[in-house]
């Protein structure tokens, strides 16, 4: 895939990523926060919200596991049929934003702003061996 093509794709992933968070706040938030799930899941099980989310994702990772293994069999067996693109997107859309909820909970635990994560991304990014 050439570059061009490589941004583009990010760029509508991106776009899917915040349609999908925006569409299920209503069903994981409460009382505005976004965060509220993994911080009440951290109270009844005595774990960090982190911990939860951890513990949540690890479905969503399983899947993508699954779905990598599936593709590695049929490589080498040319037997069965691989998922359809529209199952990854949702594997990979969920682990994403996943991801992304572990760094809010991050942010907020560590009493940063948006103007320190701002400055954090700003920053030129690290390469290997520097």
């Amino acid at each position: 895939m050439d570059i061009q093509t490589f941004f583009k794709l990010n760029e509508i992933l991106d776009r899917r990523s915040a349609n999908v968070l925006g569409a299920k706040s209503a069903e994981y938030s409460q009382g505005g926060d976004k965060l509220h799930n993994f911080k009440a899941g951290a109270i009844y099980r005595n774990k960090t919200s982190e911990e939860i989310l951890a513990g949540m994702m690890m479905k969503h990772t399983t899947s993508i596991y699954d779905l990598i293994d599936e593709v590695e069999q049929h490589y080498h067996t040319s037997e069965g049929e691989t998922r359809p693109l529209s199952l990854w997107l949702e594997k990979v859309i969920d682990h994403i934003n996943f991801l992304k909820l572990l760094f809010a909970l991050r942010v907020e635990h560590m009493g940063q702003n948006l103007d320190d994560v701002q400055d954090l991304c700003n920053e030129k990014p690290l390469t290997k061996g520097k």
